[in-house]
């Protein structure tokens, strides 16, 4: 890349971080300096927006930006404590929606249940991909529900790969299937970016859950 461009991609990343720093600075002085969780990073918004805050940027300087976007995603999971999950929990009940996050999971779990039911009994093992798995409560659920329906012999047939890049969340998912499912074989994907996703191959999968979560007040 010529000079030119490589202090024009230079250019447009800073202003780009700037922004960044500029809107957490904001945040900060409406609520308090110690934010009640971390923030997501703005190198994570989708380019198309950038046009909003009066940057421009082409296919190669998209490239350019790419890894500090990785960059900033596992910056912004390296630090996850179980505050932020207590965070998010408080967030759902201050916006009036009940434990909503358990209510999503209870139906995941019975629509996820009929399915391995109806599998399990004419395959050897039914392998599932939890995709930002969190602290694996979803899967704890389908789990419950399956041994509930069918007993504690269907869950030896399950085997489980959790994706999820938050060390903290990764060690409560190790407790909860060490304590409450040892009966189920499981992985530990430790990271969802586009290069590690390309580890689970097509075709892997029997059943693939991604449940969606409230993270923020309404």
């Amino acid at each position: 890349m010529a000079p030119a461009k490589e202090k024009e991609e230079e250019k447009t990343v800073k202003a780009i971080k700037s922004m960044a720093e500029y809107i957490e600075n904001e945040i900060a002085k409406a609520i308090g300096n110690e934010l009640p969780c971390q923030l997501g990073s703005v190198l994570r918004i989708a380019s198309q927006y950038f046009s909003n805050w009066g940057i421009k940027i082409d296919e190669r300087e998209l490239k350019g930006l790419e890894r500090y976007s990785i960059e900033a995603y596992k910056n912004e999971w390296e630090n996850v404590d179980a505050d932020v999950y207590t965070a998010i929990h408080e967030a759902v009940i201050d916006s009036n929606l009940g434990d909503g996050n358990h209510q999503l999971n209870t139906e995941i779990a019975k629509f996820a249940s009929e399915i391995i039911a109806d599998k399990i009994c004419r395959m050897e093992k039914i392998v599932m991909a939890d995709i930002g798995a969190g602290t694996g409560d979803t899967s704890g659920s389908i789990l419950a529900e399956i041994k509930t329906r069918l007993g504690v012999e269907a869950l030896k047939k399950i085997e489980i790969y959790f994706v999820e890049p938050a060390d903290e969340s990764n060690i409560q998912i190790k407790n909860l299937m060490k304590k409450t499912y040892p009966e189920v074989n499981y992985q530990r994907v430790m990271a969802t970016d586009y290069a590690n996703l390309q580890m689970l191959k097509k075709n892997t999968f029997d059943l693939v859950v991604s449940n969606a979560v409230f993270h923020h007040h309404s």
